[in-house]
């Protein structure tokens, strides 16, 4: 675009609200991201107590895990909190009760869900178990992790080493 042509753009974005807006909206419209993904994120959601393992690029880094639900993850998050070999005392507590009304809501919209749909398209994405690599250097291992959709440049199936087992002496 020329120098002319960027001025004319900002400025008729700049006097004029609605053409801000139209050029928000637009932009919204064409975000990239992978409908691949997002139809397995769907899928995920929708199961369950489904997981398989991915890796995703991430503006440069790289985050592999176990892709989880978004009830899953809460679940895994809530507990995490909750359990008093595990935690550090009345802090731990205090965000396990923050984050159960997210819990409860994404149950909720999971025993609402008619079985024949997929649920609405996900925002976000869920891994336990999560490594993430910046610029070759270590990684941060056996975490929780959540990230944007809109934000992921690749991904493929598969994760960084063994799967690891989810029950309750697991490291997430």
């Amino acid at each position: 675009m020329t120098e002319r042509g960027r001025h004319a753009r900002t400025t008729r974005i700049d006097e004029d609200p609605s053409a801000a807006q139209a050029e928000t909206a637009g932009r919204e419209a064409t975000l990239p991201f992978d409908p691949e993904l997002v139809r397995l994120v769907q899928f995920i959601n929708a199961v369950d107590t489904a997981e398989v393992g991915l890796t995703l690029h991430v503006k440069g880094c790289i985050v592999s895990g176990m892709l989880i639900s978004a009830a899953q993850f809460y679940r895994l998050l809530v507990s995490e909190f909750s359990d008093p070999n595990r935690s550090n005392g009345e802090g731990a507590t205090t965000l396990a009760d923050f984050y159960r009304p997210a819990l409860q809501k994404v149950e909720k919209a999971i025993a609402t869900q008619p079985d024949e749909e997929l649920p609405d398209p996900p925002r976000h994405i869920h891994f336990r178990h999560a490594q993430t690599v910046v610029n070759g250097q270590g990684s941060f291992i056996r975490s929780l992790w959540r990230g944007r959709l809109t934000e992921v440049d690749g991904w493929s199936f598969g994760n960084f080493g063994p799967i690891p087992r989810l029950d309750h002496q697991i490291d997430l």
